[in-house]
């Protein structure tokens, strides 16, 4: 808003620059005697405009001003300029009125002497509608004025037009002969009575509609704008009686969707009728002629004249009926180019058609002699075949077929019985109620929930009855049919003071999904008890053919069930050791390494012998010659390992990769450790040597065998040599490096006929242990000795007598649910780990987790077996084993196997083998810690 307001100030004060230096000019030419006419002329013609000019800017500043005390400073400032204009003009007049004319006519010279006085002419801009007003206003104060001379009748038209109109006389001189021409030039170019006719038409085609009738401005200026051209019509000698007679009428296209040649048939049959109904309405008043009706769809043209076919009914009736209303002789083509009535159809606005030559005169060839006949087609369209009726004779066949309910309402979409019932009572109630004409009931009752269940059992039986082996079950289960229609069994208990029901139960199939869900709800109601349950509580109704069989099944599919009694997966097959494990190699070249603990300390100062410390111990161990090397770390942090593995490698040097679980510690850790040696100093120090660092997968201790067992030996000698006595930090450290020794002395393989001494790691640390070995003859032994007695049937064997047992801190109905997103498998192929998606607290988590701690809930009910972990899918819903993982003592090679049960004997939900062992030996190992 200030920017424009600064803009039109700037733009006035430019015109009042100019004005200021033509009023000087303007001083000079009337010095001189007798003053220059011609010059005076084109002052005053130049004054006047820039006047008008400077009053548009004016007025304009003034209507944005909001200041009182602004606007009272702008008009003054603006009538002080207009007062200046003004009296040079009185001065121009002065000196005009009495200088001779210059002009050889003595009428002329005898009229110059008149004062021009100020004209309230609007100014022509070239509107043709504005024509006629502005000229009989100009033609009656100016053109028709005798006392005026040319060249002031020429002064005044030039100042009273704008934009097209001055733009149209421009470069004619201002003399007495250029008047004559300039009005010639105007009344050709915007007194033309058909253009002005056009404009006006033009005009009233695009005035704005009115939308709502509660806007009142907007119907009067709607009126006043239709009035103006009206009148501007009347004006030209153009009345209502001389329009041409205009009519249409449209049809919005059906909902129900139609071919593009029946819609053009459609057309043709409201032409027809509006044609019909034209020519009735006159036929009063004028004779009509005869009447020509044109189409630009050949499909419909030829229905209409073509041979008479046995058409679809839709085409029958609407041909039939143009031809009643409109001769066909009367129906010619026109292409769809020329086509009037194809404009609005294709989106052209009321403005566009204003202007369009076809919309208001028609094809050219309406005005010239052309042979319409010529136009139309011969030939019948291909697309005319798709009408004719075909010859089909019609043939009833009758079809017995005795339907159930089951076929009209979809039992397999149910899962719950009382649901199935409650939908059928409702149908039943309806149906009953609108036979009596009943209002709208309020809720079911239980006759209706009992009909129910009578219709569905019958239509359940059904299918029984229709068996071919039904009459071999009625003999052996005694089966009879009671007074409603049920088959029930007979059995031997019908003297027994039981309910009818119990005494004699309904029969039903074994593989019908209603017999599944009488067992879903049975299984529910004994709050998901076992088989022999469920099954009596089933049995109490109702009589199941192979019933235990089909509620086991069942039961195998619960979800509950599975979800707090069902078994994990099955463990994969172990795996072939890693190459670092068997391949010879430096000591400490590929290690594990592992906490345990803590284990408490007294402190050295005697001030804190009331606190305990705690301690932790850090085993690491070599994959290839499993050799351990134990050190004290103070706390947990990954500052305190740091220190702890800067001392190992100093004494072992450093390792080329590490593994370890998925501890914090380790994590941060190896984080650490790869920065420090990808950094460009240690880089260069190590020769391009780093450290690769392995984690395990979480929840899965039996992956790391390799150093788990190890702590366990660590902890049984820790445990028989120290007992409960407590030492000092120094102490603990001689005793579990007198325990490293120790471990670093056991014998890979004792031999009965090997009289020599056995290989321990000691020998391939130092080369000896009691005497000198050479490395090379170490290795080879080792090669030859131990590596052979890994083969994979001692390997299975020895697992097959292993299993960890976990010590779950939740009960199992506290376990997470997710789903498995990613399966996680080993070098040889086999399925070992699985990614998890789960949540915890309203928060989506991810988890890593081996196939032995997740348990399968949902089951194919098609299979009778789960499949392996192998085929486990992406939408297959778990339950997850979050508890903490207790570490126990595991074999040495558990690492490389990543099992820990025993071999089930067939599918992942079969128990495990010597289940009564595996508990007795958890009792004890339980005891042996509380002691």
């Amino acid at each position: 808003m200030a920017a424009e307001l600064t803009h039109l100030k700037n733009v006035r004060a430019g015109y009042k620059g100019i004005l200021t230096k033509k009023l000087r000019d303007l001083e000079d030419a009337l010095k001189n005697t007798p003053p220059d006419r011609d010059a005076l002329e084109q002052f005053k013609m130049s004054l006047e405009e820039k006047l008008d000019v400077l009053r548009n800017h004016s007025d304009q500043i003034v209507a944005k001003l909001q200041d009182a005390t602004e606007i009272a400073t702008e008009i003054e400032g603006n009538e002080a300029t207009v007062d200046s204009v003004r009296a040079a003009l009185c001065k121009i007049n002065r000196a005009l009125g009495h200088t001779p004319t210059a002009s050889a006519s003595p009428a002329a010279s005898s009229n110059s002497k008149v004062n021009l006085p100020k004209l309230s002419i609007s100014p022509f801009e070239g509107n043709h509608t504005k024509w006629l007003s502005f000229w009989d206003l100009y033609a009656s104060a100016v053109h028709d004025n005798p006392d005026l001379s040319d060249i002031n009748k020429f002064t005044y038209l030039q100042s009273l037009l704008r934009k097209e109109a001055k733009d149209s006389i421009a470069g004619l001189a201002l003399t007495s002969a250029n008047y004559q021409s300039a009005v010639e030039i105007l009344k050709k170019r915007f007194g033309d009575s058909a253009q002005i006719t056009a404009k006006h038409m033009e005009e009233l085609m695009s005035v704005e509609a009115v939308t709502s009738n509660h806007n009142l401005s907007a119907l009067r200026h709607f009126y006043d704008t239709i009035e103006i051209h009206v009148r501007g019509l009347q004006a030209l000698g153009v009345s209502p009686e001389s329009y041409a007679a205009y009519a249409c009428k449209t049809r919005v296209a059906p909902l129900q969707s139609q071919t593009i040649p029946r819609l053009e048939l459609l057309g043709a049959l409201l032409l027809a009728r509006l044609v019909t109904t034209v020519a009735t309405s006159l036929s009063l008043e004028l004779a009509l002629g005869p009447t020509t009706c044109y189409s630009d769809s050949q499909i419909a043209l030829f229905w209409i004249k073509g041979i008479t076919k046995e058409w679809k009914p839709f085409v029958h009736n609407r041909v039939w009926e143009i031809r009643n209303l409109v001769p066909i002789e009367c129906w010619h083509h026109c292409s769809g180019e020329k086509n009037p009535a194809d404009l609005p159809s294709r989106g052209v606005m009321p403005s566009e058609l204003a202007k369009n030559e076809i919309w208001w005169h028609g094809p050219t060839w309406l005005k010239e002699d052309v042979d319409i006949k010529k136009l139309d087609l011969i030939d019948m369209p291909s697309e005319c075949m798709v009408e004719l009726k075909s010859n089909l004779q019609s043939v009833e066949l009758v079809v017995m077929e005795d339907f159930g309910i089951s076929l009209i309402i979809q039992i397999t979409d149910y899962s719950d019985l009382n649901k199935l019932l409650s939908v059928m009572a409702h149908v039943l109630m309806i149906i009953d109620r609108l036979k009596r004409r009943i209002g709208p009931p309020c809720h079911v009752g239980p006759s209706y929930l009992s009909k129910a269940e009578f219709l569905w059992l019958r239509d359940v039986q059904r299918e029984l009855v229709t068996r071919g082996d039904f009459s071999s079950l009625q003999s052996k289960l005694d089966l009879f049919c009671d007074d409603a229609g049920i088959w029930r069994y007979g059995g031997r208990l019908a003297k027994a003071e039981m309910p009818y029901s119990t005494r004699h139960p309904i029969i039903l199939p074994r593989s019908h999904h209603y017999t599944l869900l009488i067992i879903r709800r049975a299984h529910k109601r004994v709050l998901y008890s076992g088989v022999k349950e469920t099954l009596t509580e089933v049995r109490s109704k109702y009589w199941v053919v192979k019933g235990r069989a089909m509620v086991k099944k069942v039961l195998h599919s619960c979800v509950i069930c599975k979800r707090f009694e069902g078994l994990p997966y099955r463990a994969p097959p172990p795996p072939p050791l890693p190459s670092f494990r068997v391949n010879e190699q430096p000591p400490f070249t590929y290690t594990g390494v592992d906490y345990a603990g803590p284990v408490f300390v007294r402190p050295d100062h005697p001030l804190q012998a009331h606190c305990d410390q705690k301690v932790w111990i850090c085993l690491y161990t070599c994959c290839v010659t499993r050799a351990v090397h134990i050190d004290l770390v103070t706390n947990l942090s990954c500052h305190s390992f740091l220190r702890s593995f800067k001392r190992f490698t100093s004494r072992r040097g450093l390792p080329r990769r590490m593994i370890s679980d998925n501890g914090s510690t380790f994590k941060a850790a190896a984080k650490v450790i790869e920065n420090v040696t990808t950094s460009p100093v240690v880089s260069k120090h190590l020769a391009g040597i780093g450290i690769e660092w392995y984690h395990n997968l979480e929840k899965a201790p039996w992956w790391g065998g390799l150093f788990e067992r190890l702590i366990g030996l660590t902890k049984r000698c820790l445990r028989k040599a120290i007992g409960r006595a407590q030492f000092r930090y120094d102490e603990l450290l001689t005793a579990i490096t007198e325990i490293e020794a120790i471990l670093n002395s056991r014998p890979f393989y004792v031999s009965p006929d090997d009289v020599e001494e056995p290989l321990t790691p000691f020998h391939l640390l130092s080369g000896r242990r009691l005497y000198n070995l050479p490395d090379e003859l170490c290795f080879h032994q080792i090669e030859e000795e131990f590596t052979t007695t890994l083969s994979p049937v001692l390997l299975n064997r020895r697992m097959r007598h292993l299993q960890l047992t976990l010590d779950k801190f939740w009960k199992r109905g506290f376990w997470r649910l997710g789903k498995i997103r990613e399966l996680i498998t080993g070098l040889d192929g086999q399925t070992r780990g699985a990614v998890v998606d789960t949540v915890l607290r309203g928060r989506s988590l991810v988890l890593r987790r081996p196939v032995q701690k997740l348990f399968p809930l949902e089951v194919n009910q098609n299979q009778e077996e789960i499949k392996p972990p192998g085929s486990t899918t992406n939408d297959q819903e778990e339950i997850i084993d979050d508890s903490s993982d207790h570490r126990e003592d595991i074999s040495e090679h558990e690492f490389e196997s990543h099992n820990t049960t025993a071999e089930p004997k067939s599918g992942i939900s079969t128990r495990p083998k010597r289940s009564a062992a595996l508990e007795a030996r958890d009792k004890i190992f339980a005891r042996l810690c509380e002691d």
